[in-house]
């Protein structure tokens, strides 16, 4: 028996019902570093995206930052056999301490320097989204079989 679709909309998984104004996606495999916005220096040397939206990320890192410590970060998106390089000033917005070491952080973008660099990273978005939806179809199809 097929659902309603107003109903159908109840019983989707988890990720599909987000309601964040810009969606988050996962995993993240990306080239990334945090710098001191003045200087431009690294902060750390580790540091692990967790997921990623258009308006923020989440990442792991082994060194604390204070809430609301500006930042200055640089992702590598892979587009068309090459890495491009989208520069990001962002605010810590919540920093977690981890039991198993390290620390997690959320961090909201407040200006991506480069237009089409915005544009780039969007269809990054977008792109890993439509991945995560074929893969999440793909496992409902075979629980169905």
């Amino acid at each position: 028996m097929k659902l309603p679709a107003f109903m159908q909309k109840l019983f989707r998984p988890k990720s599909s019902l987000e309601k964040r104004k810009h969606p988050r996606v996962t995993p993240v495999d990306l080239r990334f570093k945090v710098l001191d916005p003045e200087y431009k220096t690294a902060l750390m040397e580790k540091a692990e995206i967790k997921n990623l939206s258009s308006g923020g990320c989440c990442f792991i890192c082994d060194k604390w930052i204070p809430e609301r410590a500006h930042l200055y970060l640089v992702l590598g998106i892979p587009t068309e056999g090459e890495m491009r390089k989208v520069e990001i000033n962002s605010e810590a917005v919540r920093v977690v301490k981890l039991e198993s070491g390290g620390y997690e952080i959320g961090s909201a973008f407040f200006t991506i320097f480069d237009p089409a660099a915005k544009i780039m990273l969007e269809n990054y978005i977008k792109s890993l989204r439509q991945e995560n939806e074929a893969s999440e179809s793909g496992q409902t199809s075979e629980q169905d079989a």
